[in-house]
């Protein structure tokens, strides 16, 4: 019997499995110390029960890594293929100059890897910690040790500064200043006319923006006023009233709002109304109360037919209700299913005023710097009246480097996130190069060992030989 504290995974199976394979060696090696087994057949017998207790654990060890990594099956991944990297492929012919796209209904969190394009969203163990925390604080969410970040549920403001020119998606999209462009199979491009360049100049000043660690909205709303030299009010939050609910109990204590299901594993529903302002793209917020009652919850938003599935603990808090020209009513539906109760910060609509953010916009394009991109290198023509401070979307690393018409010229991180440096006036030719620090000193060391290596090879038989000389001296002296 297990305790309380046991390993799951030691069971009686794999118990009795080893119990069996240790027999079996004891066996084996017994028959043939005594010689009921030839050397020959013991060798034979032990290779096939060493390839045995190989397959019975490769076959543990899969089965786990699926039921612990939930793995798709393998179609999930090929039948979209060519839809995806049809469309990623229009979207790189259509471009000579660096952009970043995002599938708004991805196979993967790696899609940007399998498919070739530049992306935010990504799932790996090798990443850049200090960006993503930013991009975090930004509202792409990315929590803890930052394993992932994720693009979904964020806002226009986000878009246009992380350089998202393009979507994909298979619902059709309504978020402002995108177009269709585009459409392969059940899939459609989307082009964003608002997406920055890489890089942008921007007022000395922008180094010392207010970036508030739990306010991403606040954050967006300096970034991009810091950027753009303005003092626009973007946001604003909307009531919401609940029209319906089902399979759902609501209990509200001033600051959370707790949904209980009624009827144990079903879907949780409630439908809710909002008055949208003219010229705004709505959003609805859902902050979780407590990440850790997540599990592997999912929400689902519908509004006017388009309906959209993401997992509330990975993915960002904004859910996209649309774009809306003149003061609207609208009702929408959310669908929360995974847990039997589930709680968030009062749910509440958020709109951006889309008008201000695209003055912001224009005035930060003004000032953007397009910058041709190399496998490991990045470089510009940037010209200025007065000195100013270039902000990139490039994460900072110590291994970039930095010149300036020809010159080495210091990097700073901006927010600790993003590659940044002080340009001064005039007409500048700049270049980014990145060499992972500490590689060429581990090359150096490399070739130095390698040469020590083939130094001993060659001394040390003459080493030997020396040695045997002078002990057949000693013999015959004796």
């Amino acid at each position: 019997l297990k305790g309380a504290d046991s390993y799951d995974y030691v069971t009686i199976t794999s118990f009795a499995l080893t119990i069996v394979f240790l027999i079996l060696y004891l066996l084996c090696i017994s028959f043939g110390q005594v010689g009921l087994l030839t050397q020959k057949r013991v060798s034979l017998l032990m290779l096939v029960f060493v390839c045995g207790e190989m397959a019975v654990n490769t076959s543990g060890m899969l089965r786990g890594i699926l039921d612990d990594w939930n793995y798709a099956s393998r179609s999930l991944y090929t039948e979209p293929y060519d839809d995806i990297r049809t469309l990623v492929t229009q979207a790189n012919e259509a471009n000579d100059t660096f952009f970043r796209l995002e599938n708004l209904d991805p196979v993967s969190s790696n899609d940007s890897i399998n498919y070739g394009y530049s992306g935010v969203s990504m799932f790996s163990s090798i990443r850049n910690r200090n960006s993503s925390s930013y991009l975090d604080q930004l509202g792409f969410r990315s929590r803890g040790t930052n394993l992932n970040i994720r693009y979904l549920n964020n806002t226009l403001l986000m878009d246009a500064f992380t350089g998202i020119k393009y979507n994909i998606s298979k619902q059709n999209l309504t978020k402002y200043g995108f177009e269709r462009v585009g459409e392969s199979g059940a899939y459609k491009l989307y082009e964003n006319k608002n997406a920055l360049p890489l890089a942008f100049l921007a007022d000395p000043t922008i180094k010392d923006i207010e970036q508030p660690a739990n306010d991403n909205l606040t954050s967006q709303t300096n970034l991009i006023n810091g950027l753009a030299n303005a003092n626009y009010t973007y946001f604003s939050f909307q009531p919401i009233t609940v029209i319906h609910t089902e399979n759902t109990d609501i209990s509200d204590d001033g600051m959370y709002t707790k949904l209980t299901e009624q009827t144990f594993n079903e879907a949780k529903e409630v439908i809710w109304q909002v008055e949208v302002p003219a010229h705004t793209q709505a959003y609805l917020s859902l902050y979780p109360a407590n990440f850790g009652e997540l599990d592997s919850s999912s929400a689902t938003v519908t509004v006017n037919g388009i309906k959209r599935e993401t997992q509330i603990s990975i993915n960002g808090q904004y859910y996209d209700l649309g774009t809306f020209d003149e003061a609207t009513t609208v009702q929408f539906t959310a669908s929360f299913y995974g847990t039997d109760e589930i709680s968030f910060q009062n749910p509440q609509v958020v709109t951006l005023d889309n008008q201000a953010y695209q003055s912001a916009i224009n005035a930060i394009q003004e000032r953007g710097v397009e910058m041709t991109v190399g496998k490991r290198s990045a470089e510009a023509e940037i010209t200025t009246d007065t000195e100013q401070q270039l902000v990139t979307t490039i994460p900072y690393d110590k291994g970039w480097s930095a010149t300036l018409d020809g010159e080495s010229v210091p990097i700073t991180a901006f927010q600790d996130g993003f590659i940044s440096m002080t340009i001064p006036s005039g007409t500048h030719q700049l270049k980014l190069t990145y060499l992972p620090q500490g590689f060429l000193p581990g090359v150096c060391l490399f070739f130095v060992c390698i040469a020590l290596f083939i130094l001993f090879l060659w001394l040390y038989p003459k080493y030997l030989s020396r040695r045997a000389q002078a002990l057949e001296i000693d013999d015959s002296e004796k």
